[in-house]
């Protein structure tokens, strides 16, 4: 529920940034109040391209897309990490254009990345090939995550062999790269709405939980 709601108000703040395209990275299977849904929801001309490694997912989002008519979907079956692939794809399939900003969600993704792979680079490397005034959204588990959260995310992710890389506030802001993290900063998602302008108040620290930010390419 959190990631949801921080996700329709960092699309919203893209939006009003002028920004009609984004980049839905490892997007999973598609649920209702997904970044598609959201879209449809803001503006009918906003384009959603969705990257993730699994050829089900993928194949599922198509005929969801399909079914409901929603033809500003765009589908890349391509790990995150091998951003030249992704953007290759994207670029050659025309449902991408690089001449104009981008939106890059990265929702619930970069805590199932380990440390060998490099997380803190992902977003970067994409953004750098981004249009000036692109935007990114971040959403990463924190160590202060209730058990009780962190065995359900654990029962979510059973079978996938993945595991989780909860981090602190320092290194989920290293996630952003050069980007300028937007008011009001990092927070915690558990604490209130994320909300572009509002600083949060000094007794709500981003210390627990579900951290998540968004930040801008200038």
């Amino acid at each position: 529920m959190h990631d949801r709601t921080f996700l329709f108000s960092a699309m919203s703040f893209m939006l009003d940034r002028g920004i009609k395209q984004f980049l839905d990275l490892g997007s999973g299977i598609a649920t209702m109040g997904g970044p598609l849904d959201v879209a449809e929801y803001l503006c009918r001309e906003i384009r959603v391209v969705h990257v993730d490694n699994d050829i089900s997912v993928i194949e599922h989002g198509k005929l969801r897309a399909r079914i409901g008519g929603q033809a500003n979907a765009g589908f890349v079956h391509a790990n995150v990490l091998d951003v030249d692939l992704v953007l290759w794809t994207a670029i050659r399939e025309g449902i991408l254009d690089l001449r104009e900003p981008v939106g890059v969600l990265a929702i619930g993704l970069l805590h199932l990345i380990g440390p060998q792979q490099a997380p803190e680079l992902v977003v970067p490397r994409y953004c750098a090939a981004f249009a000036a005034g692109s935007s990114a959204a971040i959403s990463h588990l924190t160590p202060g995550l209730a058990l009780s959260h962190l065995d359900e995310v654990g029962r979510l992710l059973a079978g996938s062999n993945r595991c989780l890389h909860p981090r602190g506030e320092l290194e989920i802001k290293q996630m952003f790269g050069e980007l300028t993290i937007v008011e009001p900063g990092l927070m915690s998602l558990h604490h209130r709405v994320w909300t572009p302008g509002k600083s949060c108040r000094a007794d709500i620290r981003p210390c627990a939980g579900l951290l998540a930010g968004v930040a801008i390419k200038v």
